[in-house]
């Protein structure tokens, strides 16, 4: 059985963040439509998919969520070597939080996949009337222009964003995807002839590809 001829499309994502920066809050209330105040710490990483057609085109969205607490993160590499798009996920209370973006974003261009996409997740949001985040709108505008990378703020508490956001990265992963199967597909041979010697072939002998 010609597996490739069988199998869906899939696109596949990874989410990247510090432990406590509600990656796994934001997967489910993606995935599974619903906000769990008491969901455990990720241990090594899940996966949830969802189907989706975008641009006539049906595929698994594949989401990883890796575990962020620094223990696991030399596994990490296992999962976004293969991405297509990479969402980075902070919490916008902690500048902490905001600095390991950096972090990550630094992992990819040197172990991930060359050129893959990323997507900024500011998450919670839903906070930001009652404490102060980070960083400022205008530096972290600034921040994701110079590396080329696109940003949401979002609430898992709420859902504000939270389709867009990962919509978006399915729909830039799709894209991705499909350049990468261009430029690994074969390329025909190079047309040549038979160079000249010092005594003229017959014509019949003249050859090309």
């Amino acid at each position: 059985m010609d597996y490739l001829a069988t199998s869906k499309l899939q696109v596949k994502a990874v989410m990247l963040g510090d432990s406590r920066v509600g990656k796994t809050s934001l997967h489910n209330r993606y995935h599974l439509k619903k906000w769990d105040p008491n969901s455990a710490a990720t241990i090594s990483a899940v996966c949830l998919k969802t189907d989706l057609t975008i641009d006539n085109v049906n595929f698994d969205f594949c989401v990883w969520d890796t575990a962020g607490q620094e223990k696991f993160r030399s596994i990490c590499p296992i999962y976004y070597r293969y991405a297509h798009v990479a969402l980075i996920v902070f919490d916008l209370t902690s500048s902490s939080t905001f600095e390991m973006v950096k972090f990550w974003v630094k992992e990819l261009r040197s172990q991930g996949p060359i050129g893959i996409p990323i997507v900024i997740l500011a998450n919670k949001y839903d906070r930001k009337d009652e404490v102060e985040t980070y960083p400022q709108e205008n530096d972290l505008i600034e921040y994701k222009n110079s590396i080329g990378a696109d940003c949401f703020y979002m609430s898992a508490l709420t859902g504000y964003n939270v389709d867009e956001a990962f919509l978006h990265a399915a729909k830039i992963g799709l894209k991705f995807y499909q350049e990468q199967q261009l430029v690994s597909m074969p390329q025909p041979p190079k047309s040549s002839t038979l160079e000249s010697t010092n005594q003229a072939a017959p014509q019949q002998e003249k050859a090309c590809c």
